[in-house]
């Protein structure tokens, strides 16, 4: 009986071992969807208007943005928040007029 208690208890352990992580992902996935503008500066980080910088997922449009450094565009994403640090995963961008 004993042997079997332990043996629950360490199931029990490795199991919200492995459910924290999980939380914490889940946590970094959640954003907010949000339409900005601004440019991209030399360091491939989406600023926008107000001063905010962040970073960009790599994808197919973050792409075409960094190609063309300081043009102003309005950009249509999520944006995530990990240890203060914004990243933002664009969905579409148009080029605005300088």
């Amino acid at each position: 009986m004993k042997k079997r208690a332990i043996a629950t208890l360490m199931v029990l352990l490795v199991s919200l071992a492995f459910m924290n992580p999980a939380c914490a992902a889940d946590k970094q996935q959640a954003g907010e969807a949000v339409i900005l503008k601004g440019m991209v500066d030399d360091n491939n980080q989406f600023v926008d208007e107000q001063g905010q910088t962040y970073k960009m997922a790599v994808n197919e449009q973050a792409a075409k943005i960094m190609a063309q450094p300081g043009q102003k565009v309005e950009v249509k994403g999520t944006v995530m928040e990990k240890e203060g640090i914004k990243t933002i995963v664009v969905d579409k961008f148009i080029a605005l007029p300088e």
